[in-house]
């Protein structure tokens, strides 16, 4: 172990660190700040410590903010300023000014916030229609980071392509199958985009596999999921955020079409423009940017 710390420039200490958890004390303080902010949002660190040591909590200012820090709510109130712009910062217009809205799939907005649980907590994303107050999707994680976010809006450009070249293939390509690749944390398998490119290319034409998956020989299980008469195979593994390929074959050659998404929100940023500027010319709900590309 201290060769492997010295070629690698660690020190040995930083290696066998593990980082505490919070105390079974300090989880029931967090559920009962999480419940009194829900119920008064403008109480900041000092209004909050009064509150719990009324409740016979033997608790300080400077432990209620550390606690409510890792928590991240804040406290609403006037603050000063506000309508004074930084310096060479862009003003971004308010697009729903004076809009009346009057129907399903107008304005959709999405949120991050936290869910307590006995041992922690675990972050939820959700993207809700203002109209309906209908979840249209969300994501669960246990940890903060963006990746899970992104999951939810995962209509980028290159997906909608990838997923409509898919379905042009299957037009002249006689079979195929599709990989869905995720990082080790993703719950769910496979995931949202993968299944409905595997119903999508269902409707396209009949996947003809040389051998039938029930005469295959061994576990059924190793040929994956059949979806809509396309086999779909799930990699969940550390080092990968998000991705799906679809295989065509023909005697001698192979097409391969796929898309892998990064941690970084850009690519998601085109699609998301695209969206908000079509909401007002189509009607009803229209699920991907496939069909707002390309029609279909």
């Amino acid at each position: 172990m201290r060769r492997q710390c010295e070629l690698l420039g660690l020190n040995r200490s930083s290696l066998y660190y593990e980082p505490a958890t919070e105390t079974a004390a300090n989880l029931q303080l967090m559920r009962r700040i999480d419940a009194e902010y829900a119920a008064h949002p403008f109480y900041g660190s000092r209004k909050m410590t009064r509150w719990l040591q009324a409740q016979g909590k033997e608790v300080n200012c400077k432990r209620v903010q550390r606690l409510m820090r890792v928590m991240e709510p804040e406290a609403i109130y006037p603050k000063p300023k506000l309508s004074v712009a930084g310096r060479g910062h862009r003003i971004f217009p308010y697009l729903l000014r004076d809009v009346r809205i009057e129907r399903a799939d107008q304005v959709w907005s999405t949120d991050i916030t936290y869910i307590p649980l006995a041992t922690g907590f675990m972050y939820l994303a959700a993207v809700i229609d203002w109209y309906s107050r209908y979840v249209v999707s969300w994501r669960l994680s246990n940890t903060r980071e963006g990746t899970f976010g992104l999951e939810m809006l995962d209509e980028a450009f290159t997906a909608a392509l990838a997923k409509h070249f898919a379905r042009l293939a299957a037009k002249h390509l006689p079979s195929w199958e599709i990989i869905d690749y995720a990082h080790a944390e993703k719950p769910d398998a496979p995931s949202g985009t993968t299944r409905e490119l595997a119903e999508a290319l269902g409707e396209v034409a009949q996947n003809k596999l040389a051998v039938p998956v029930e005469k295959t020989h061994g576990p059924r299980e190793a040929r994956g999921a059949s979806i809509a008469g396309t086999q779909v195979h799930s990699i969940r593994l550390p080092g990968i955020v998000l991705a799906f390929e679809t295989i065509f074959g023909l005697p001698n050659e192979r097409l391969t079409i796929r898309h892998d998404a990064g941690k970084g929100a850009e690519p998601y940023v085109h699609g998301t423009l695209l969206a908000v500027r079509r909401v007002m010319q189509v009607a009803g709900l229209v699920h991907g940017l496939d069909r707002l590309l390309f029609g279909d």
